[in-house]
């Protein structure tokens, strides 16, 4: 491997770490809201619908239906209240990792 790539990725390893731990804590809090909306019976399940995943992505005024019951709309509005830490958190991964990765090539090519 040449020493630009491995600067490459030992400097997005940082970004790459901080991104999957983010991935991790959503992943609890889908649980979370998965566990809440059973609770009254109702089923949230975000792993296979689209539609529910780009409205809490793209339309979060849609993502709370009029027909969901009380245990799914307490569920949705439980991943509405973290979606901002959530996305916010992502998009500073994203740049560490950018950021990481063009830092770690150049000091890899500098160095050499």
């Amino acid at each position: 491997m040449s020493s630009g790539a491995l600067g490459f990725f030992l400097g997005a390893a940082p970004g790459l770490m901080y991104l999957a731990k983010n991935m991790f804590g959503f992943q609890r809090e889908l649980v979370a809201a998965q566990d809440m909306a059973r609770e009254d019976s109702d089923l949230l399940d975000m792993h296979f619908s689209f539609a529910l995943k780009a409205d809490y992505l793209l339309r979060p005024g849609n993502f709370v239906r009029p027909g969901d019951g009380p245990g799914l709309r307490r569920a949705k509005l439980h991943l509405l209240s973290v979606r901002k830490k959530f996305l916010v958190r992502h998009a500073i991964g994203a740049l560490l990792v950018a950021v990481g990765a063009f830092l770690g090539t150049l000091l890899a090519v500098i160095v050499r």
